[in-house]
């Protein structure tokens, strides 16, 4: 897996999984400007993982108005981000979405990866 500065991945891709050669040329000239980046056959599934994180966390800062070390540190806005996540789970199983994410706690535990305690997601900064 390619990373960046942030130590982020970065996935491009077409809607239907195809390797065109559009992403293609788009991956090396992102590549050529120093943004390593990976073709992805699965997209929207790498999206919705995406989706996932988000949905762990940002509704939870932006009502609580906690940076990510607060929410981190309450129990039960755990068991409500965890709750929150399986529903999108299900959401885009029903439509038929291919997940890397297999566990809720995994979106969890990635949304945090290698954020400072006061960082506060765009929800947060208003």
């Amino acid at each position: 897996m390619s990373t960046n500065i942030a130590g982020k991945p970065t996935y491009i891709g077409e809607l239907d999984g195809s390797a065109t050669e559009r992403v293609t040329r788009i991956a090396e000239e992102f590549n050529r400007a120093g943004l390593v980046t990976t073709v992805s056959s699965n997209i929207v599934g790498i999206m919705w993982d995406k989706l996932l994180v988000n949905v762990a966390t940002g509704a939870l800062c932006g009502i609580t108005r906690l940076p990510y070390g607060g929410l981190y540190k309450m129990p039960e806005l755990r068991e409500c981000a965890l709750e929150a996540v399986l529903e999108g789970m299900a959401v885009a199983k029903a439509g038929g979405v291919k997940l890397s994410t297999k566990d809720p706690r995994e979106a969890w535990f990635k949304a945090s990866e290698g954020l400072p305690e006061d960082f506060k997601p765009p929800s947060l900064r208003v």
